[in-house]
C-alpha cells in the first residue's frame, strides 16, 4: 500500500528495520488515500524548477544530501551547489530522505556549525 511505499522510499533499510513495529502499526492506521489528490501533489512538486532562481541566491547557502537518499539522490545536492554561488554542500552518509527524523543530531550540528560559520 501507499504507506509501506513511502516508508520504503524515505527512510534507509537500516532505520526501517530499528523501527519496523512503528511503521507496521502506521500502515494499520494509515486512512485510505485519494489517487489523484497524490498525483496533483506529485504534478506540482514535479513541475516546479528552481533551476532558473538560484544565480539570484546571494547569501550562505548549505546543502545537506544523505548519501542513501533515493527521492532526492544527492547528486540533486551537487547540482545546487554548483548553481549557487559560494554555497557548500554537507554530506551525511546515511538517512535516507528523511534526515531530520533519521539523523536529527547530526543535521543539527551541520547546521549550527554553519550558521556559526556565517555569522
Amino acid at each position: 500500500n501507499y504507506t509501506w511505499f513511502n516508508v520504503g522510499l524515505l527512510f534507509p533499510p537500516a532505520y526501517r528495520r530499528l523501527h519496523a513495529f512503528d511503521f507496521e502499526e502506521m500502515a494499520k492506521n494509515a486512512k485510505q488515500q485519494d489517487s489523484e489528490q497524490i498525483s496533483a501533489r506529485l504534478e506540482a512538486i514535479l513541475s516546479f524548477d528552481t533551476r532558473p532562481h538560484l544565480k539570484f541566491i546571494d547569501c550562505p547557502v548549505s546543502v545537506v544530501s544523505a548519501e542513501d537518499d533515493q527521492l532526492m539522490p544527492l547528486w540533486f545536492g551537487r547540482e545546487l551547489v554548483s548553481s549557487i554561488l559560494g554555497a557548500e554542500l554537507c554530506v551525511l552518509p546515511d538517512g535516507g530522505h528523511m534526515l531530520p527524523e533519521t539523523q536529527g543530531d547530526q543535521l543539527a550540528s551541520g547546521i549550527r556549525s554553519f550558521l556559526r560559520s556565517t555569522a
